[in-house]
């Protein structure tokens, strides 16, 4: 397991003015992404992931973004992309369990990426059925930690969550400590819960109106705006 230091993360309220956003709230978003991208940066340039795994509908703008980061360090290596929904504590395991049996996940690397890791409930779920279908190798690129964990208390609770079975020895990026981003990510996507793949989720509500579908360009808009922010970052 890597250490990370808590008191180097950066602060969510940062902004960017050189890059413009549509949707504002992408600027708090940026900040914890481009430094798991900065961290995951030559695993990227290598291509070193087969599968990225997007845990909740909340970790979905962050997963495409991470994927387009990905895609300019390394187009010759795009890795295949997974919407799941895992749940807060409760996940329909068997159906991750067939989808996982369907895609011979157990012979690829993967990223799972989360928006938020409060008790770690969620993410321990989904790992757990990887587990049970021999999917073991993975790593998780979390965009914001619970800010309790920063206090002394909490770096003991931090350490007897990753001693867990699902999450010892597999690492974990941390993109910024805070309360996660919740119903603004969520809001954002659009989407209900289910497996898919690509840019397309499986039970997503249908486009009701024009100003909807104008809204879902846009936040495609701002998400390779993101990107491009990300790797103009990197490439300094």
């Amino acid at each position: 397991m890597e250490k990370f230091d808590f008191e180097q993360l950066p602060n969510n309220s940062e902004k960017q003015e050189k890059y413009h956003y549509n949707d504002s709230r992408f600027e708090y978003v940026v900040p914890p992404l481009k430094k798991l991208c900065e961290t995951l940066r030559h695993r990227f340039e290598n291509g070193e992931y087969d599968v990225i795994i997007s845990d909740e509908v909340r970790a979905r703008i962050p997963t495409l973004i991470i994927k387009k980061v990905m895609t300019g360090l390394n187009a010759n290596k795009v890795p295949e992309t997974y919407f799941i929904a895992s749940g807060r504590g409760t996940i329909d395991s068997k159906s991750i369990k067939e989808f996982a049996q369907s895609h011979n996940l157990g012979n690829k690397k993967i990223l799972i990426v989360t928006e938020y890791i409060s008790r770690g409930g969620s993410i321990m779920n989904l790992c757990r059925v990887l587990k049970d279908d021999n999917v073991v190798d993975y790593e998780i690129a979390c965009l914001s930690l619970n800010h309790h964990y920063l206090s002394d208390d909490g770096k003991k609770e931090w350490e007897q969550i990753v001693s867990n079975e699902e999450l010892k020895n597999h690492e974990i990026f941390i993109g910024e400590y805070g309360e996660g981003f919740g119903a603004t990510l969520h809001d954002m996507s659009g989407v209900t819960k289910n497996i898919a793949k690509g840019d397309e989720i499986v039970g997503a509500h249908p486009i009701k109106s024009n100003t909807e579908q104008e809204k879902v360009n846009l936040s495609r808009i701002d998400v390779n705006t993101a990107a491009q922010e990300i790797l103009d970052s990197i490439r300094k």
